[in-house]
């Protein structure tokens, strides 16, 4: 054999042999949250992600300013690693994960929080790190106080869970090609939780109870308030609102139709038969209890509002939008959901794009297309 040539075959399997090595490994994610009650549909979401993508991942979460439920992380798959940063005083904290950012060699960092994207980009200029910086922010980037939108256009990519919020980051000026619309995701159910009941409907709400901002339980109890027919309210959720709620409720004389539970971890298992899950938010992100609500059949009155109802919502078929703020027209949504006969599987299948299956295959293609990328 050449001399010349034997030497370039044995260069190229050395080295074609080390790149394998290389690539047979998994690359590392880092999901990089803020604070977390461990109560919401976030904490879904991010125990669902972290199951898929540890089959071709190294998947590590940063809490990086701790969380409500302490025995909440502990749902989190064994194989996922966690790192838990919680302290009173800010610039310990800060310092903290900078030691953390120092130390580790993670491809990616995928922050939940804005002031998150903008502390990675800094540590990355700071410690001459190459990772990819990417976003996956859970509110309407114009409606959350703890979102900054100017911070966004510091990740290198964005995934977007609503076309709402695809739209919002677009508007920032940020390049389309650098933002991937994956949605949130929802295991199929086999129990149906609907029952066609037009002489007492009875309502669910689930969620966290404030009276007015982000769920606006003020507009729903108003609405309840004008229905003619007979109907009845069961309320999973707790928050600071949750006194005000009730007072304004026997105000407007409906206290004797509700049920306020409280906090309840496992809502859906006291759910028996009902008409339909009600939501008045005036923003979401993607709102995983409507995703939810109808993977067991039962169909949804929501306000229209940004970001997310829109892309699961179809009138008729399984609920109804009801334009954001008007009393009147979701009273009128009441009545009709109340008096139309709903086809459980209609309802199910009619959100097939965000079962398990398909989220998968989204997420999986996204960030592989990512990663082969070269980073910053």
């Amino acid at each position: 054999m050449n001399i010349g040539l034997g030497r370039f075959l044995t260069f190229f399997i050395e080295n074609f042999l080390e790149v394998t090595e290389k690539m047979s490994g998994k690359s590392k994610i880092c999901l990089a949250v803020p604070y977390l009650s461990g109560q919401g549909g976030t904490e879904t979401i991010l125990t669902t992600v972290s199951q898929l993508l540890i089959n071709d991942y190294d998947v590590t979460i940063l809490f990086a300013d701790g969380v409500g439920d302490v025995d909440w992380p502990a749902q989190l798959p064994e194989q996922v690693k966690t790192v838990m940063v919680s302290h009173s005083n800010k610039i310990t904290r800060l310092l903290k994960i900078g030691a953390f950012v120092l130390k580790s060699n993670f491809d990616a960092y995928i922050a939940l929080s804005t002031s998150l994207i903008f502390l990675f980009s800094a540590f990355r200029k700071l410690a001459l790190k190459k990772y990819h910086l990417i976003s996956w922010i859970h509110y309407s980037i114009y409606h959350e106080q703890t979102v900054n939108p100017k911070f966004l256009k510091l990740a290198d990519y964005h995934l977007a869970i609503s076309s709402g919020i695809q739209r919002e980051i677009e508007q920032l000026g940020i390049n389309p090609e650098t933002i991937f619309l994956v949605y949130n995701c929802v295991p199929r159910q086999t129990e149906i939780k609907y029952q066609f009941q037009p002489k007492m409907a009875e309502f669910i709400y689930l969620g966290r109870v404030t009276f007015e901002g982000q769920k606006n339980v003020k507009l729903l109890l108003d609405s309840l308030a004008g229905l003619k027919s007979d109907w009845h309210l069961t309320v999973f959720g707790d928050g600071a609102d949750l006194k005000h709620c009730q007072n304004y409720a026997e105000k407007l004389e409906i206290s004797d139709q509700i049920s306020w539970n409280g906090f309840v971890k496992h809502p859906w298992r006291q759910v028996n038969k009902a008409t339909a899950l009600l939501l008045a938010s005036n923003y979401e992100g993607f709102p995983m209890v409507v995703l939810e609500a109808m993977s067991f059949g039962l169909p949804v009155v929501t306000m229209n509002c940004p970001t997310g109802p829109s892309d699961i919502v179809k009138n008729d078929q399984n609920g109804y939008l009801v334009p954001l703020g008007s009393i009147g027209a979701y009273t009128q949504a009441l009545e009709q959901v109340s008096q139309h006969s709903f086809d459980v599987s209609d309802v199910q299948e009619s959100i097939g794009a965000f079962y398990l299956a398909s989220y998968t295959k989204r997420m999986t293609m996204t960030l592989s297309k990512i990663l082969r990328k070269e980073p910053r």
